[in-house]
């Protein structure tokens, strides 16, 4: 009577148990695509070089260089002819820096809030992660199960990060190729393409769908031109920058850049970075 009793227990344990193996299946085949579990392990950082482009005529030209590298840092730059916007990600600290040579005294340099950090922090662990060990960032993996995706069967894994980011990915059951991201801010992202750098497959393209103002959507495409790994940057390079001063009259020092600090409860601003592999905004330097 005591078995009997504790047999419904039993099977459910036996299918979470199988229901979690099966997840881990899926992560590991989705990682098999993108390289061996031997050079996955070893990525401690990640360099994207590039260039961007909106459906908008009169938007110039945009560069980008990205850089993930372990632990916790990111360091973002955009820029256009009017000028340059940096972001950086140093463990806990986050900030964002805009430079116009045309006007050195605007020069601005913020730091990011915690929603921002968070997803920040997110944003490198899917980009080095590969997917896999999300438990140990105190995240978890939610399953949904396969689904419909243009017409085809779809494996769909949820990231969850915290109770507020996550990046939901649907991938091809077969192949273990990833098919679509959509973070919890609504934007889509799509790749194209293939690099091979480090042993590993990247994507060529990355196109992203992401919310605009009164319903609009906005389309952007990255194309990489080159993507190096394990080429450490120095620390310095992610660490919140010291504001310099400006020069201004001759023999005189200017104003130094406006450092701002955001207000506890104000709602951030769009990352200029958030990939997964990957996924950008375009600067607001124009």
């Amino acid at each position: 009577m005591k078995f009997l009793r504790r047999l419904p227990s039993l099977l459910l344990l036996a299918a979470l148990t199988a229901r979690a193996d099966d997840v881990a299946a899926m992560i590991a085949k989705a990682r098999a695509a993108v390289g061996s579990e031997s050079v996955l392990n070893n990525v401690q950082a990640v360099h994207y070089t590039g260039a961007v482009e909106v459906a908008d005529p009169k938007a110039g030209k945009t560069t980008i260089d990205v850089l993930f590298q372990n632990p916790d840092r990111q360091r973002i730059t955009l820029a256009t002819e009017n000028g340059t916007q940096i972001t950086g990600l140093d463990g806990y600290s986050g900030w964002i820096r805009e430079e116009r040579p045309k006007d050195p005294q605007s020069t601005r340099l913020a730091l990011l809030g915690i929603p921002q950090v968070k997803r920040m922090r997110a944003n490198t662990w899917e980009n080095l992660a590969f997917f896999s060990g999300i438990e140990r960032v105190f995240g978890h993996v939610e399953d949904a199960g396969t689904v419909q995706l243009d017409g085809q069967p779809a494996r769909k894994l949820i990231f969850w990060h915290d109770d507020q980011v996550y990046f939901a990915r649907w991938f091809d059951p077969i192949t273990g190729q990833l098919l679509l991201t959509e973070t919890d801010d609504g934007n889509s992202i799509r790749e194209k393409g293939e690099i091979l750098s480090g042993g590993l497959r990247f994507p060529r393209q990355i196109i992203t769908v992401s919310k605009g103002a009164n319903g609009t959507t906005i389309t952007s495409t990255i194309t990489f031109d080159k993507i190096t790994v394990n080429e450490p940057a120095p620390d310095a390079m992610f660490a919140v920058p010291l504001p310099q001063p400006h020069t201004g009259l001759p023999g005189l020092n200017g104003p130094t850049p406006a450092l701002t600090l955001p207000a506890p409860d104000q709602k951030n601003p769009p990352l200029p970075g958030e990939t997964g592999p990957t996924l950008f905004q375009m600067p607001n330097l124009k």
